[in-house]
């Protein structure tokens, strides 16, 4: 494999990404590509134990630091949801990529979706991992009471608290980080190392206030010409579609991913449930590898 970190200027900022192709290429663009979003408490190396199986299997892998996750990634004001969106559709604008595999985790879900919804002739499927398609949340809602989900997203409220919120996330080196890891993958083995390059991402001068910015703008009215959240979920996505869901995530609602599943409404939607948490392409890659490369190969026969 080979593997390079590279700077990609954009309009208003500057995106740092991965890219890993196999040692035999000669022309990155005669690839097929996979974009991988990764999601919060974590950075760019969320898929490094992706890469090498991705790139043995003929495969171009772009993993960035999404928006407010370098410091030349931030602006100010700190961005909207959807002006990080736009950013993410310029990145996959300027790389000049197409017939994508986007595999998306947590936040990166999120953006997965909205980027379905925003460009959808760019991507040939998508793999979300620890949350599922945001748009069936919007239709089929939740089946726990209230409470519970405002106790499961406890930091979420906490986030919102400007200041107090800021010096939690900060508190002994960014301690939380490995607080929510050991809570929403409570089986997860992971090392001191992965633990501690990804409290050093948000120790970076602006990045904890950029990265708490996308909890923030979830609860802040769309600026003045942006669609809502409905609005940008409002249609069903068009492109295959597999999820999957940790039986031991305790960040997001287990049962969403089988109500969303039995709501079969999305074209060619599957689900893979394994024995993991929040994290599972972290927590279990070689299971989690070979299923996405199974389901690659399914719908290229297709």
């Amino acid at each position: 494999m080979k593997l390079a970190k590279k700077q990609i200027s954009l309009s208003e900022i500057e995106m740092e990404t991965f890219e890993a192709v196999p040692d035999s290429t000669t022309d990155v663009t005669k690839l097929p590509v996979v974009l991988c979003l990764h999601g919060f408490p974590d950075n760019m190396h969320s898929f490094d134990n992706q890469l090498i199986p991705f790139t043995d299997a003929g495969y171009r892998v772009l993993v960035p630091a999404m928006p407010g996750y370098t410091p030349a990634s931030i602006v100010n004001p700190l961005p909207s949801l959807w002006e990080m969106g736009l950013q993410m559709r310029e990145f996959i604008e300027k790389m000049e990529i197409n017939d994508i595999h986007l595999i998306g985790h947590d936040w990166g879900a999120y953006f997965t979706s909205m980027l379905l919804k925003s460009i959808p002739g760019r991507f040939r499927d998508a793999v979300t991992m620890g949350f599922p398609p945001p748009d069936t949340i919007l239709r089929l809602g939740s089946s726990e009471p209230p409470m519970n989900g405002a106790i499961r997203h406890w930091y979420t409220v906490m986030f919102n608290f400007h200041g107090y919120g800021d010096c939690a996330f900060e508190l002994n080196g960014y301690e939380l980080v490995e607080v929510l890891w050991r809570h929403w993958s409570p089986n997860w083995k992971f090392t001191p190392e992965e633990l501690g390059a990804v409290q050093d991402t948000y120790a970076q001068s602006g990045v904890s206030d950029a990265a708490l910015q996308y909890y923030r703008s979830q609860a802040t009215p769309p600026k003045e010409g942006e669609p809502s959240i409905p609005d940008i979920f409002g249609n069903l996505i068009e492109v295959p579609f597999l999820s999957i869901g940790g039986v031991e995530d305790n960040c997001t609602e287990v049962a969403a991913f089988s109500r969303v599943y039995a709501a079969n409404y999305l074209k060619g939607y599957e689900l893979k449930m394994i024995q993991a948490g929040h994290f599972p392409h972290r927590e279990k890659p070689e299971e989690v590898n070979q299923i996405i490369l199974d389901y690659w190969k399914r719908n290229a026969l297709a």
